[in-house]
């Protein structure tokens, strides 16, 4: 057997990022997958004849564009095309569904026209508390992960280590149900 600075399991689109910049870095890189595709949830497959799903691309909600660079992505033709809408949730029958738009004034037409003040007011206080998590992550890309103690730590002031605290022990629905309390039975408050 060939001799290996690195193994990487799985081909997907995080082992392929990591065996792209281990051997961008001289290392010789295996990189081994269980299926016969590689991409992972990046991964296009023709679900039957001319029909093709983005398996998980749905969810790329952020592609920062130091990692295109770091991956040299242009090279090989890759384009973000960036969708009308992320997802959608539906309620109970006859609600009118939570549509994730991408473009924030069309997100904001939505809120107000299906969903009321309340939905706005809710989603505007959800984005600011989730603001502390963003600094976080721009801070620490690409370097490797800090322990959870160190992040919160690194935080600038106690109401910033509060939220991170939340937002790693918390379940979501305790997060959302504090800017959408309807969304629970038992809301708490910011």
């Amino acid at each position: 057997m060939a001799d290996y600075d690195a193994i990487v399991i799985g081909a997907g689109h995080n082992g392929l990022a990591a065996a792209s910049v281990l051997a961008k870095n001289g290392l010789r890189v295996l990189c081994l997958e269980k299926t016969n595709f590689p991409g992972g949830m990046a991964a296009t497959k023709e679900l039957f004849k001319g029909y093709k799903h983005s398996v998980g691309a749905w969810a790329l909600l952020v592609f920062r564009e130091e990692m295109m660079k770091l991956l040299e992505l242009e090279k090989y033709g890759f384009e973000v095309l960036v969708p009308e809408t992320h997802y959608c949730v539906f309620g109970t029958p006859g609600e009118a569904p939570f549509i994730a738009y991408t473009d924030p004034a069309k997100q904001l037409e939505h809120l107000m026209k299906d969903h009321g003040a309340d939905a706005v007011q809710g989603l505007a206080g959800l984005v600011e508390y989730l603001r502390p998590f963003k600094e976080a992550v721009n801070r620490d890309l690409l370097r490797a992960p800090e322990s959870f103690d160190s992040l919160v730590a690194a935080a600038p002031d106690e109401k910033s280590r509060e939220i991170l605290t939340s937002l790693f022990q918390d379940s979501a629905m305790d997060v959302i149900s504090r800017f959408f309390p309807e969304s629970a039975d038992s809301p708490s408050s910011p």
